[in-house]
């Protein structure tokens, strides 16, 4: 499994497990490292263990030394189980734009809508999505 525990580690509270989950518990509530860190400490308080520091440091180190190789294998294996295998697949296509800084790169590279005059607004960047119906991916 991606997030079996490797046996020559120490025994630390974040373990890249523990941070997955936590991680994407803190990304589905909108919450900060600080509600990450309260998430792991109402775990172990159900099962009954000594609660960690409410310190949100070793968190966030644990959070950026968590390997790129793992997310990319997750993200490969969740992206490639939900499709059948026979069924045809639908996506949808969606679009958006973003308004960019205004600077001499940006006005080069992105145009600005009609509406503006030229040099006087802000760059807009035009964002096109590919969706899956199957998965949401």
């Amino acid at each position: 499994m991606f997030l079996a525990r490797p046996k020559s580690r120490r025994d630390r509270i974040f373990t890249i497990p523990v941070v997955f989950w936590t991680f994407l518990c803190q990304i589905l509530a909108s919450g900060s490292c600080r509600s990450g860190v309260a998430t792991v400490q109402t775990l172990q308080s159900r099962l009954g263990e000594a609660l960690c520091s409410s310190n949100n440091a070793a968190f966030c180190y644990a959070r950026r030394r968590f390997p790129n190789r793992i997310l990319i294998s997750i993200h490969r294996h969740l992206a490639a189980a939900p499709s059948p295998a026979r069924a045809p697949r639908t996506f949808v296509v969606d679009g958006t734009t973003v308004s960019m800084s205004d600077t001499e790169a940006n006005q080069s590279c992105w145009t600005q809508p009609g509406s503006q005059k030229a040099r006087l607004g802000f760059p807009t960047m035009r964002i096109v999505g590919l969706f899956d119906l199957t998965s949401g991916a």
